[in-house]
């Protein structure tokens, strides 16, 4: 797919898309064109013909692109209300093979810098093109409306809203052709919406049929009581079917009846029914116990015998039987069996088997 850029939208140009697409058959696909969107990508307009370089300048007051091709370029399209109208302006008698565009700083410039080489490509062009002459009257409040995002139904009361709320912001008139300028920003109000069905997803037990927006009970769930695990505690739930959608923002309008009762009761899952596991808790805890303790004496009691085996029957406590006798010997202690003859004719010192001398 002949594409070069992905969709490009900015946050202080709301609701402005612009992105390639096609319209047709799959060879369609080998050479898409431009197409802009002004709400947020509910809807499209059909804006180039041809796959582009495109940015978004002044904050969407501006929209430029060059086309893509293998050819060189010397003008560059422009257009001051959201790609209806498009001009052209030609930027060079010389023209460049094209490469690349880029404006600084960013969205709310007037500035746009092209980049590409002409016959050498070891000497690349950057030529810079300020369109603040084109837009030579400051906005004022009358050149901006109201726009309201998400909006498909302007009849209904809940148009717009996403989430429980509306979502509306000042935007340019497109038929304005002003200077937002870099100091502009987008101002956002936030207003909740009364809650329907939609604002809710089905309850624990209930389910929602195809094409439709109810939530039934399940046939399994019918009679039973709904209880959880909710941490570590078990709770009942007495629910009509539904539950906010975690960050929904909605008040009012269709609120179904919920409640949550703990139990107090223990549990270790979280599970519906819990029940079997809370009942059997103690009996597990109590093996679990024994098991431990169990493990701890056989360590106490290997540790003992190692002891006993490698420190105090080895080489540290030693009885020396010779040293033992020269005392005997030297002090003449009474009560005491002789001295061995042989010792005292060698002159050597004899030891006991578990000497370590």
């Amino acid at each position: 797919m002949n594409i070069p850029m992905l969709p490009l939208s900015q946050p202080n140009a709301v609701g402005l898309i612009l992105a390639h697409g096609s319209v047709g058959d799959s060879e369609s696909v080998l050479s898409p064109d431009v197409y802009v969107s002004d709400d947020g990508g509910y809807s499209w307009m059909l804006a180039l013909r041809g796959p582009h370089h495109y940015a978004i300048l002044d904050s969407g007051g501006l929209l430029v692109a060059v086309e893509h091709t293998n050819s060189p370029v010397n003008h560059i399209k422009f257009s001051t209300d959201e790609g209806q109208c498009w001009h052209t302006y030609n930027f060079t008698s010389d023209p460049i093979h094209f490469s690349g565009m880029d404006s600084e700083p960013g969205s709310r410039s007037m500035n746009v810098s092209l980049w590409g080489y002409r016959n050498d490509f070891n000497k690349w062009v950057v030529i810079t093109i300020d369109f603040r002459k084109l837009l030579n009257r400051d906005c004022s409040e009358g050149d901006y409306v109201l726009w309201l995002a998400h909006s498909a139904d302007p009849s209904s009361p809940n148009d717009g809203c996403v989430l429980g709320y509306k979502e509306r912001s000042l935007r340019l008139r497109k038929g304005s052709v002003c200077w937002n300028g870099r100091d502009y920003t987008v101002t956002k109000d936030l207003f909740p919406c009364p809650c329907t069905v939609n604002d809710y997803h089905c309850d624990f037990g209930y389910y929602r049929p195809e094409n439709s927006s109810e939530c039934i009970e399940q046939e399994e769930m019918k009679g039973r009581p709904l209880e959880f695990c909710l941490n570590g505690t078990t709770e009942q739930l007495q629910t009509s079917g539904y539950r906010k959608i975690p960050g929904d923002q909605c008040e009012g309008g269709f609120q179904p009846d919920r409640k949550e009762t703990d139990l107090r009761r223990m549990c270790t899952s979280n599970a519906l029914y819990p029940n079997s596991l809370t009942e059997n808790s103690s009996p597990n805890t109590a093996v679990i116990v024994m098991v431990v303790i169990a493990i701890l004496l056989m360590s106490a009691v290997a540790g003992v015998w190692l002891v006993k085996k490698y420190v105090c029957g080895g080489r540290f406590l030693v009885h020396r039987y010779s040293v033992m006798r020269e005392h005997v010997e030297a002090d003449k202690i009474e009560g005491v069996d002789d001295v061995d003859t042989h010792y005292m004719e060698t002159r050597k010192t004899q030891y006991n088997d578990d000497s370590d001398q």
